[in-house]
């Protein structure tokens, strides 16, 4: 997998947000396909007043919401959605969505200093 170019304008932290956004709207379709995503968005945003545009800042309250929904099968779709992001970012840390917040840091500082 290739990294996702930084957009014009684009800070890393915005840059990170995107292609989490991206992987995650990747495997919730594949899993689930394009309609029930859709409904499982709104029920997130009704239930957890999570907003899509929200979930890589709030990777705990969306773990939550996949708990809820799935039961015990969370963890397996997790692991799916935290390896693919890994080897998007090239990041070796993460095993659960919990770890996001970390691996979002680790991307940010590298990226930053990639720039600099």
């Amino acid at each position: 997998m290739g990294l996702i170019s930084l957009s014009k304008g684009e800070n890393s932290a915005a840059h990170y947000n995107r292609i989490f956004l991206k992987i995650l709207r990747e495997v919730l379709e594949e899993v689930f396909g394009k309609q029930a995503v859709g409904v499982l968005l709104k029920h997130m945003e009704r239930r957890y007043n999570l907003r899509w545009e929200e979930t890589p800042e709030n990777p705990e309250l969306f773990a939550e919401f996949l708990k809820k929904v799935l039961g015990g099968s969370s963890s397996v779709l997790e692991s799916v959605i935290v390896q693919r992001l890994r080897a998007e970012l090239d990041i070796k840390e993460g095993e659960r969505l919990t770890d996001i917040k970390k691996m979002r840091r680790i991307f940010i500082e590298r990226e930053r200093q990639q720039i600099s």
